[in-house]
């Protein structure tokens, strides 16, 4: 093991725009502040010069057509490569990692890790509350990575695009997988919430740092709306934010040579990637994550420790549904005393875009630089519980060398678990699966959808009699027979009970 190519971050960086921002910065504008943050908190000056990598995590609100570019022009760095990541909230650790391995290859010295969304600008500036400055939008000329859409033409057409509408069905699925009513769910969910927006509240980055009680979060208000059952707005990620963060990543020969402070060193200790069966009506099960479990287990393994090694947890956190089968999939008690974010969650914290599990890595490093953790692990997904990455961050050398994994007979065995796509016309008896009620507009009434299988065994997806649903609203539908008919003017599945 050449302990020089032992990779280290050295440097992170993050920012949060003020919300009355009269001339607000773009995307790369953020990514810039947030990088040069990154490399003032590395400290020499000389390691702008060293940085032979610039990676940018994917731009929901604004489109570049060389964002890597534009963000290198502005440093004034001189990198051997680029990169701009696909879509996914599994993008930041997937990158980290594989920085890592890049490190220990000795295929680079030096590589700087960037992304940022200023999604709250665009809106102001939509509503007329200011004027906008930025270079026009034009389409990625490239992306790296998997960029195949998480849905398919059929799930898109029962509003299974929208994360929390799926999201939800995973939930509702999960609390009857784990025996509770809907009102038992529920306060589960506001006591497995309360405590990552008090994290939020503590983080001087949040764009939203307030402490809520359960009962805040679960009881549906005029500004706390119900999304689709059971989450309500403060379950939902907030993406209305202006947030940017950058992490760098060096050898340990090229740190020590630059003269970087030692005592800041957090070295990544192992990682892992993986996918769950690609769609949602595809999976065995509704309620659970095999990739999810199997990334975090690698990554522990590579990293040479176990889970009770772990004194800190920053899990992906768009929805509740996600960090509790993070929990199950671990095998973590509803107990255990350690917390499950320190960044404060994308409700809380801030979502933004696909980069909130880079600020997470931000966080736990500044977490193990403090003393307050040894070993931390972060993990990140992308689309509908579908990509996966997991990272594990520890204060002293890895005990184990990075290389490059080949985990595809691990992902060939999760791909054969997929059950046949969807049938498109169901007819009679429909067994539920998973299920949610939602509401998108105020005052209209509210619709359900449903994923469930026909007599023959094979799935469908339906949505719920309109007339029927302000009856169902407090009952566990999950596990219940209703009758399914096609109706052919609409194209669509409806059941009923």
């Amino acid at each position: 093991m050449d302990k020089s190519r032992t990779p280290v971050a050295v440097g992170q960086g993050q920012v949060t725009q003020p919300k009355n921002a009269q001339n607000p910065l773009d995307p790369v504008g953020l990514m810039v502040q947030a990088a040069q943050k990154a490399l003032d908190d590395a400290g020499p000056p000389a390691l702008a010069k060293a940085v032979d990598e610039v990676w940018v995590v994917n731009i929901i609100s604004y489109s570049y057509a060389d964002a890597p570019g534009r963000l290198v022009k502005a440093l004034g760095l001189a990198p051997k490569g680029t990169m701009y990541g696909a879509l996914g909230g599994n993008t930041p650790v997937k990158l980290f990692n594989q920085a890592a391995r890049e490190i220990a290859a000795g295929h680079a010295d030096c590589i700087l890790i960037a992304g940022a969304e200023a999604e709250a600008s665009l809106r102001r500036a939509a509503k007329g509350q200011i004027t906008l400055n930025w270079p026009d939008p034009e389409p990625p000329q490239a992306m790296f990575g998997d960029t195949r859409n998480g849905s398919t033409d059929l799930e898109m057409s029962y509003d299974l695009f929208a994360p929390a509408y799926a999201y939800a069905i995973f939930e509702n699925a999960l609390a009857h997988h784990l025996g509770r009513t809907p009102s038992e769910h529920r306060r589960h969910l506001g006591d497995l919430m309360a405590p990552i927006s008090q994290a939020a509240a503590q983080n001087p980055y949040s764009w939203s740092p307030r402490a809520y009680t359960p009962e805040q979060i679960v009881t549906p208000t005029e500004k706390n709306r119900m999304v689709a059952t059971p989450y309500t707005l403060r379950m939902n990620p907030n993406l209305n934010v202006d947030m940017a963060c950058a992490v760098l990543v060096c050898s340990e020969k090229t740190a020590r040579s630059l003269g970087v402070d030692r005592g800041g060193f957090v070295y990544p200790l192992g990682g892992a990637e993986l996918d769950n069966v690609w769609y949602i009506t595809q999976r065995p099960n509704l309620y659970d994550s095999p990739a999810m479990g199997h990334c975090a287990r690698l990554a522990l393994e590579r990293a040479g420790l176990g889970l009770a090694d772990m004194d800190l947890f920053d899990f992906y956190s768009c929805f509740p549904s996600v960090i509790q089968m993070a929990r199950n999939e671990l095998g973590l008690s509803p107990d255990d005393p350690r917390p499950l974010s320190v960044t404060g969650g994308l409700a809380y914290f801030g979502g933004p875009g696909n980069n909130y599990s880079l600020h997470a890595i931000a966080a736990l490093m500044q977490e193990i630089r403090e003393n307050r953790a040894q070993h931390a692990m972060a993990t990140g997904l992308g689309w509908f519980n579908t990509k996966h990455a997991a990272i594990i961050l520890g204060k002293t050398l890895p005990k184990n060398e990075w290389k490059t994994p080949d985990d595809s007979p691990l992902q060939q065995s999760i791909n054969k678990i997929a059950l046949q796509p969807p049938v498109e016309k169901a007819e009679g008896p429909f067994f539920i699966e998973g299920c949610t009620i939602l509401y998108r507009k105020y005052g209209t009434p509210p619709e359900g959808i449903a994923i469930g299988k026909t007599q023959s065994g094979k799935r469908a997806i339906a949505f719920m009699d309109p007339v029927q649903v302000p009856e169902l609203l407090e009952q566990d539908l999950v596990g219940q027979t209703a009758k399914a008919r096609h109706d052919r003017e609409w194209g669509r599945n409806f059941i009923s009970f």
